[in-house]
Parts: C-alpha cells; sequence; structure tokens
C-alpha cells in the first residue's frame, strides 16, 4: 500500500500556462475519487502494469505526459516494497501475492474502504467545513483551505469550491502548511464521504448524554452525543448509538486478534467475528453510496 507513505506530492506544479493542462491530467487519472492517495495508487497500478510487462521505459512517458515527478513515483514504490517486506518478515501476508492494489473485497477498487483505511491512517488529520463555509477547521481550529498541488485544489474539484456547497464536508489530510496571514494550507487529501470510518475505526470513542429543555423546563435525556478523541463529535438516538458502541468494540477485539497472530488472519477468526466484518462491509458501503447519491 502506498497510503500515507509521504506527505509530498508527486505531481509537478508546471507554469501558469501550463497548470491547467497538469490539473486535467491529475483529474482524468484520479477518476473522480477526490483523493491524492488513491490517485497515486492509479499511478503506482500504471507503473506495475509496465514492469510486468518488461516495458519500464514507456512510464517516463506516461508520467513526461501528465505532469508525473518519476523519481517521487519510484521512491513511493521502493517504499512500498520495504514496507511488504516488513509486513512479511513479521507473519503478513506479502501483499504482492494478492495481485492486487486496493483494499478489501471485491472485482474493483473499493473507496469506500480506501477512503476508511487513509483516514484511519491519517487521523487525527481530519478537518471539516460546514454548510456554506469558506474554510476547513482543523482539530486545533485552524482554518485551512486545500492546496493547489492536491488533487482537491483543482478549481473543477467539489472540494476547492470556496462557497455554495450545500452539506458539511470531511477531508483527511497528509500534512499542514503555514500560509499567508494566519490560514493554512492542506495537501495530500482524501474526501471522506461519511464520519462512519472515524466513528468505528479512530482514537478513543467515547458517549455521553445530550439533554433537552422540555416543555415542562426541565431538562430531558434526548439524544447522545459519540465522540471520537474529543474532536469528531456526532448527535444520534440511543438505539443508534448503542449498536455502533456494540459495532466498534467487536472491531477493535478482532484487530487485536489478527495482530496478535498475523500468519493466520481472518483464518483465525470465529464466525461471529467473520460476520462482524460483513456488517462493516454493509454499513461502510451503505453510509458511502447515500453520501456519493446526495
Amino acid at each position: 500500500m502506498a497510503v500515507g507513505m509521504s506527505n509530498k506530492s508527486p505531481f509537478v506544479l508546471p507554469p501558469p500556462a501550463m497548470r491547467r493542462d497538469a490539473e486535467e491530467a491529475k483529474i482524468d487519472i484520479s477518476q473522480d475519487t477526490e483523493s491524492d492517495q488513491v490517485t497515486i495508487l492509479k499511478v503506482l497500478e500504471v507503473l506495475d502494469g509496465f514492469r510486468e510487462q518488461g516495458m519500464e521505459k514507456h512510464f517516463f512517458d506516461f508520467c513526461r505526459s501528465n505532469f508525473i515527478n518519476v523519481a517521487a513515483i519510484e521512491m513511493i514504490s521502493d517504499l512500498r516494497q520495504n514496507i511488504a517486506r516488513e509486513l512479511s518478515a513479521i507473519g503478513y501476508i506479502d501483499p504482492a501475492e494478492m495481485k492486487d492494489w486496493h483494499n478489501r473485497n471485491g472485482s474493483g477498487p473499493n473507496l469506500a474502504f480506501l477512503q476508511s483505511a487513509i483516514v484511519a491512517g491519517v487521523f487525527p488529520n481530519v478537518a471539516s467545513r460546514q454548510e456554506r463555509a469558506r474554510y476547513f477547521g482543523t482539530a486545533m481550529n485552524q482554518l485551512c483551505k486545500i492546496h493547489r498541488s492536491s488533487v482537491n485544489g483543482s478549481f473543477r474539484q467539489p472540494l476547492s469550491s470556496k462557497k455554495g456547497q450545500k452539506m458539511h464536508q470531511l477531508v483527511a489530510y497528509g500534512e499542514m502548511i503555514k500560509g499567508v496571514g494566519a490560514h493554512y494550507t492542506i495537501n495530500q487529501t482524501t474526501r471522506v464521504s461519511s464520519v462512519l470510518p472515524i466513528l468505528l475505526l479512530c482514537g478513543e470513542f467515547t458517549i455521553r448524554p445530550a439533554y433537552s429543555i422540555g416543555k415542562n423546563g426541565k431538562e430531558e435525556l434526548d439524544n447522545v452525543v459519540i465522540s471520537v478523541d474529543g474532536l469528531i463529535s456526532v448527535q444520534c438516538d440511543r438505539q443508534t448509538a448503542s449498536t455502533l458502541t456494540l459495532l466498534r468494540k467487536r472491531l477493535d477485539l478482532i484487530f487485536q486478534h489478527i495482530i496478535s497472530d498475523p500468519q493466520r488472519g481472518f483464518d483465525g477468526l470465529t464466525q461471529m467475528e467473520k460476520n462482524t466484518l460483513l456488517v462493516l462491509d454493509a454499513v461502510m458501503k451503505s453510509s458511502f453510496d447515500q453520501s456519493s447519491s446526495t
């Protein structure tokens, strides 16, 4: 995997006259994933294809025509191989044996799970933007916007819009850089379509009651607030909170079992644990599809 390997973009920032062509090329490679990390994975997939055919020299032409820094991609590719060797050395299956670059199961790239893996890897580097707000806010209450080097920094991309968005937006990022004045820029960004990956896979999960003032003027227990590290908070009904809490606890145990015995991996899980992963599949895909359709 290349997710989270480098905060530096391998895409070259050309002179202003060529910038539009470079942005168009980057967006085409990204295939509307709204993710720098996934875009890099797609470039690595091209590199792997040329290598399998013994035509790696053609990859240089591909990079040149798409404003890609060949040296940066080769560095990420080498780092990917080093990490694969380290994982194999401690008992995990060699990722190269899987003959695939995407996350989880299915016949093609599963963007819902790639987003989940990325946000889990970079957390707490998550920024959010309220409806019609101009800037994103980070966990440290710093205002920021997406850097032009990011695939999401192009004027065509939804996350680059400075106004008019009709819904709350979440973005995971690799690095934050001091910009002009009090504002910052973030790069290596991925749009996060749902808050569920954060609630189920990130940080410390806590719940507290949410009270409202009833008609009699007294406080009444209404909903509950789910919080992750005190950074991301979501208000929901008690039944939903209870279900998410149970799923979160089971997932924590599953991950502990896999890490403690990497050679067995998923084969070492009980049937209930395997069923829990199927539930995770359904929940992640459902929330992703619902967000994508709105």
